[in-house]
């Protein structure tokens, strides 16, 4: 069968603010069919990100820490993002899927799950919980990877973000997608490879960012090809966008609050 046009993206590490709002632009673009269905693949640092139906209460502890907290119009809760975890950012068009917003999210989560599968790890589905899971027929299920998305104008874009190697602290410092008992886990906790050294960390993490991409062209029917980050910026620059109005629940952050470093392995 034959595949559509697309374009991949391989960032690598950016900072997300700057990435929400390429991709806010990118989704006009596409929108204005100004570009094809495009795939951003790329890490970002370290970032406590509040979806639209946060409660302050989920995020109270993570106020006092230096992580940054960044609100976002996106769908779910608050997640963490960071350096080894892997993100996917579907700039999409819902034709892909005949409008089925149902079939959109159950392809993404296939491509995570699939991902997983080839390097050894069996997940699932969770109902009513969107996102992937290891051992959710035990007592205690763990979630590896996270899934919000923002639908607009008949396109899609924020996305997937499965943890690979990253550090799993920060979840703890809020309430991961709202769920209170939730427990987070890694490709590499999973595999037992917490030890690595950097060079196998980063290929292990490579190696999954390839997996993941391949299995989400597949499951959109898409034939990629590079476009590299000034040719984004140029394309984005066509279609400016005054940034939405949003605000983190609750009171302003707590100043003067004790602080709480990042693990060492997730500096640069």
């Amino acid at each position: 069968m034959s595949r559509l046009p697309a374009r991949i993206a391989r960032l690598g590490r950016v900072e997300y603010v700057a990435t929400a709002t390429l991709q806010r632009s990118l989704r006009a673009a596409r929108e204005a069919n100004a570009m094809p269905d495009t795939l951003l693949m790329l890490e970002h640092d370290p970032v406590i990100t509040c979806g639209r139906v946060t409660e302050a209460h989920e995020i109270a502890f993570a106020r006092t820490t230096d992580i940054p907290l960044v609100p976002v119009e996106r769908g779910g809760k608050a997640t963490y993002h960071g350096p080894r975890q892997v993100v996917a950012y579907p700039i999409m068009s819902l034709t892909l899927v005949d409008g089925d917003v149902k079939l959109l999210v159950h392809r993404i989560e296939q491509a995570v799950i699939d991902a997983l599968d080839t390097h050894g790890i069996a997940s699932a589905r969770r109902p009513d919980y969107p996102g992937v899971w290891v051992d959710l027929d035990t007592a205690r299920p763990r979630k590896i990877a996270s899934l919000g998305l923002r639908l607009t104008g008949g396109v899609t874009f924020h996305g997937v973000a499965v943890n690979v190697a990253n550090d799993l602290t920060p979840f703890g410092w809020f309430t991961p997608c709202g769920i209170p008992d939730a427990e987070m886990t890694s490709v590499a906790r999973e595999l037992g490879a917490e030890t690595l050294d950097d060079a196998a960390t980063e290929r292990l993490v490579a190696s999954f960012a390839t997996a993941l991409e391949t299995n989400l062209l597949r499951e959109f029917g898409l034939d990629a090809t590079p476009i590299d980050a000034g040719e984004l910026a140029a394309l984005a620059e066509r279609f400016p966008l005054e940034e939405p109005a949003l605000t983190l629940p609750g009171e302003p952050r707590t100043r003067n609050s004790h602080r709480i470093e990042i693990a060492a392995s997730e500096r640069a």
